[in-house]
């Protein structure tokens, strides 16, 4: 009896065991236990590569509209990276940090403070992008900052009077050349400076960058201790012509052309604006919105891994859209996530 009950198990047994062989055949899941290349019982898992994210930063009273040319093309290089323009409609009445602050919680709800990431800044854009990775740099994993024509030693315009700006555009209006070519282009070139320098003197956003404001003192403190690179790009194509030109859409040159007028052989004609324009920028050597040296933070301590690389011809409404420009950013980018 027990002889049966024991041949009985056996054949069960079997039975069972070969069922089972047929449902792991079925399912591409068997594996030989005498297969030494696997091994069923390695639980290790590969190991995790953690996600990029690139964040564009734009400038004061602006928009995200600011990096359309940009934009496409990083997404093109870097195909495995989320590529993001952060929108901060409080760029001109909120302070930095607090700008920062709320793009931090913005970052995080999109799960970016589990990538590695790249911050790019445009102008303010740029010292926003770095308060947001020096205030959060235990949580963000930043690879590295580029600042695009970035005030770090701020913006001596943010501190002009209104009475200063208002002098300005009369001298600007009172020059015929200019004013016959703004005619013809249909703008009051008097109120169209003053409204363009009305929203770099008011706000919360603009008293940051006041040279002697207390952000940038505090950027002054942390920038020695920068743990990431950093890259500041410098535009340094400072003259009123140029200004007319990218802002306005006023090519002084081909107007007086057209009038057989030869501007160079009237090199002192916008002399004194060019003057007047320095003054208010705060040093002969600018890109038609920021001085150089606070593009270069040339006054400041700064870390090792702090680097400048200035482009002539290039200012500062329109470096964006600059290719030299947009492939010093690509290039950079790479370098931050390889290192």
């Amino acid at each position: 009896m027990r002889a049966i009950t024991a041949l009985l198990s056996t054949k069960t047994h079997s039975l069972v065991a070969f069922f089972i062989l047929l449902v792991f055949a079925a399912c591409g899941s068997y594996h030989d236990p005498l297969d030494t290349k696997h091994d069923p019982l390695d639980t290790k898992k590969e190991e995790h590569v953690p996600g990029k994210a690139i964040v564009l930063f734009h400038g004061l009273g602006s928009t995200p509209q600011d990096f359309e040319q940009m934009l496409p093309m990083l997404k093109s290089q870097f195909p495995d990276a989320e590529v993001i323009a952060i929108d901060r409609p409080n760029s001109q009445t909120q302070g930095i940090s607090q700008q920062a602050g709320a793009i931090f919680q913005e970052l995080k709800n999109r799960g970016i403070d589990k990538k590695q990431v790249v911050l790019i800044g445009y102008s303010q854009g740029g010292l926003v992008a770095y308060e947001t990775y020096n205030a959060h740099k235990n949580v963000l994993d930043v690879k590295g900052i580029i600042g695009i024509t970035t005030p770090w030693e701020g913006a001596p315009i943010a501190a002009a009077e209104q009475q200063d700006i208002a002098q300005f555009s009369q001298k600007v209006s009172e020059n015929l050349l200019i004013s016959m070519a703004a005619s013809l282009m249909k703008i009051n070139i008097s109120q169209a400076i003053q409204q363009l320098f009305k929203t770099l003197i008011n706000g919360m956003g603009v008293a940051d960058l006041k040279p002697s404001s207390s952000f940038l003192q505090s950027v002054q403190t942390s920038l020695p201790g920068a743990q990431v690179p950093i890259l500041a790009i410098v535009g340094s194509q400072g003259s009123f012509i140029a200004l007319l030109s990218s802002t306005f859409g006023i090519d002084l040159s081909t107007i007086a052309s057209n009038f057989n007028i030869d501007l160079s052989s009237q090199p002192g004609v916008f002399s004194d604006i060019d003057t007047s324009l320095a003054t208010l920028l705060g040093d002969p050597n600018h890109d038609t919105g920021l001085p150089v040296y606070s593009q270069q933070a040339k006054n400041l301590t700064k870390s090792a891994k702090f680097e400048t690389i200035e482009i002539a011809g290039i200012h500062h409404d329109t470096a964006l859209n600059e290719q030299v420009v947009i492939d010093k950013v690509i290039s950079t980018a790479k370098r931050y996530f390889q290192d």
